[in-house]
């Protein structure tokens, strides 16, 4: 998603070429599928109405993967959000992104098409027998206290 400037916006997508050759669009597996990127300077930590929360995550893939993506239930696995290597083949991934509060199940995509759950993270199976990890995003959004006006002495 190079080359997009800070008005870009997530959408559907087709035919696009991601870092390390891989493409999204036809003739994968979901056409449908969106790839999500930010480019617009800082990122907020939690949306205005905070029923979001940002969370970054981690992966540790084993040596050679060209690219990893995290995929979860907030988007029904549909969106797919690109991770970025830590430092040149350091097999380190991650990612932040804003999520639902709340519990969700998740997996790691390597290379474009091999699903697979960290060993890092809990996981739990759904309904399907599926292995799925699993993240809750709580709210850190609490109200500061109302200051105390200073006592005026007499």
């Amino acid at each position: 998603a190079s080359g997009m400037g800070a008005g870009y916006r997530p959408g559907n997508l087709v035919g696009l070429r991601l870092r390390g050759g891989a493409t999204v669009g036809k003739s994968g597996s979901n056409p449908s599928m969106r790839v999500q990127s930010y480019t617009g300077g800082t990122m907020p930590e939690r949306s205005a109405s905070g029923s979001m929360e940002r969370h970054r995550f981690t992966y540790r893939s084993k040596p050679g993967a060209k690219t990893v993506q995290v995929v979860g239930a907030w988007s029904k696995f549909k969106e797919r959000h690109d991770m970025q290597e830590a430092g040149a083949n350091t097999g380190l991934w991650e990612t932040s992104i804003m999520l639902p509060i709340g519990t969700h199940e998740l997996k790691f995509v390597i290379d474009g098409s091999k699903w697979v759950c960290s060993d890092q993270m809990p996981k739990s199976s759904d309904n399907r027998g599926n292995e799925n990890n699993v993240v809750t995003i709580r709210s850190t959004n609490s109200r500061p206290a109302t200051p105390t006006p200073p006592q005026m002495s007499s």
